[in-house]
């Protein structure tokens, strides 16, 4: 999903100075001191991680109950819950203590790795540049910006069949990349967007709600359900179900922009009031739609709603517009994540020009790549949340043992626990990254 630093940056509310509230003379620094007038509150923030965690991976988690038994995934989506948003409270944590340190109101998710290595112990403290830079290249080259091209190009699919056209889903990428190139070489025709970014991600939560009711619907009453399923697809099951609930990007700068920051990550606080709220709804849609169609459940839920129907056709094109449009957006984010630095580096304005269209078009073309290279919306999803349980889940608590390291009192359970969740995001890594290779070579074959 676009993250909200971007999207506050493009809606014009990035937090300035006079925004911002003043510590107390005399008083010790505190970054939670610093919260923003007009921000937003505990209730506001947790409905914008819920609203930036919508995206097309909840379409996906039907499939997983197919394929690893409803009991195994209802239990696994709980786990994996549990376990990255405990990643995220140590992000917040360290993000605090980290602000403390330098004496700072706030640090980005994109600065967080650099800053702290910087003020590592040596000799880590000598790659915080080069960390940097291989997690805005991760940014960059994610695949989950494919995953909406592929729903848009299949709910467009849907839309041609309801007229009897026959239409492929690669030819339909093909041509939506000329609407997407035009809208994406120019800044302003982006800022059109922007507007509908919450209506966006409204609207697929609303959705989630309709296609749910349509699953009851339409139904299949000869549903086979399985309690339990295959256990080795279990390390492909964590990394969709990361890439479902993933919003670690997201974090910093909600909390970054609540009148209370400290709201954030308290035990009532946002941010589990926001996990709680999406692991029932995420919970309820998997199971419900599971039931409905059984093994017979497609890796995207919208594929099994009926052709030559009315309901489902509007379903699909109001998917089908809210990918193209959340598409754009997390374009933009990825774009002013790289532009900057390197416009920096730039001295002739004429190359400059050049270098900013060939970059746009660069960052679309690997979409593109990816989205035909790898038609199939659930390898997709898998790839991207196993890269991601690295540099989004793995990264975290290494990042917080480089200052645990820096300090005099070290405590033994923080460099235990962290230890452990790192050795077991190894893990699930690269047994996942095996499963994927697999796959990848299966569909080619």
């Amino acid at each position: 999903m676009p993250n909200a630093e971007n999207n506050h940056a493009l809606e014009g509310k990035s937090p300035s100075q006079d925004q911002m509230k003043i510590s107390p003379l005399g008083k010790e620094f505190d970054p939670y001191d610093y919260g923003m007038d007009d921000g937003y509150g505990l209730w506001g923030a947790a409905f914008h991680i819920i609203r930036y965690t919508f995206g097309a991976g909840i379409l996906l988690l039907p499939y997983t109950l197919k394929t690893v038994g409803f009991a195994n995934g209802i239990i696994l989506l709980s786990l994996v819950s549990l376990f990255y948003y405990h990643n995220m409270h140590i992000l917040i944590k360290h993000e605090y203590r980290l602000c403390k340190l330098l004496q700072v109101k706030q640090i980005s998710y994109s600065s967080l790795a650099e800053k702290t290595l910087e003020n590592a112990p040596f000799p880590l403290n000598k790659f915080g540049s080069l960390v940097s830079k291989v997690l805005l290249v991760y940014f960059c080259v994610s695949a989950y910006t494919s995953t909406y091209i592929l729903v848009f190009a299949s709910s467009v699919q849907h839309l041609a069949k309801y007229f009897d056209w026959n239409w492929d889903v690669i030819n339909i990428i093909t041509v939506a990349m000329v609407p997407i190139l035009i809208f994406s070489m120019f800044r302003k025709l982006l800022k059109i967007l922007v507007p509908f970014s919450a209506i966006t991600n409204l609207f697929s939560m609303v959705m989630a709600i309709v296609l749910v009711t349509c699953c009851i619907i339409y139904r299949d009453p000869a549903a086979n359900i399985r309690l339990f399923g295959d256990l080795n697809r279990v390390p492909q099951t964590v990394a969709a179900y990361i890439q479902a609930i993933i919003c670690t990007s997201s974090i910093l700068p909600i909390k970054n922009y609540m009148k209370q920051p400290q709201y954030m990550g308290s035990s009532c606080g946002a941010l589990n009031v926001s996990a709680l709220a999406l692991n029932l709804v995420f919970g309820i849609f998997a199971l419900v739609s599971y039931f409905c169609f059984g093994d017979n459940v497609d890796e995207n839920i919208l594929l099994n709603l009926p052709e030559n129907n009315f309901l489902s056709f509007i379903i699909h094109l109001l998917y089908a517009i809210a990918m193209f449009v959340i598409y754009l957006l997390s374009f933009s984010v990825i774009f002013d994540n790289v532009w900057p630095d390197m416009e920096r580096k730039i001295a002739n304005n004429k190359f400059k020009v050049l270098t900013e269209f060939g970059t746009r078009i660069g960052l679309n073309g690997w979409a593109y790549l990816l989205a035909v290279g790898i038609p199939n919306l659930a390898l997709i999803l898998t790839i991207s949340g196993t890269v991601a349980i690295v540099f989004e889940v793995a990264l975290i608590p290494g990042l917080e043992l480089a200052l645990v390291f820096r300090s005099k009192r070290k405590c033994l359970m923080t460099i235990c626990k962290n230890l452990i969740i790192i050795i077991v995001c190894a893990i699930l890594f690269f047994m996942s990254l095996v499963d994927c290779v697999k796959e990848v070579n299966k569909l080619y074959s």
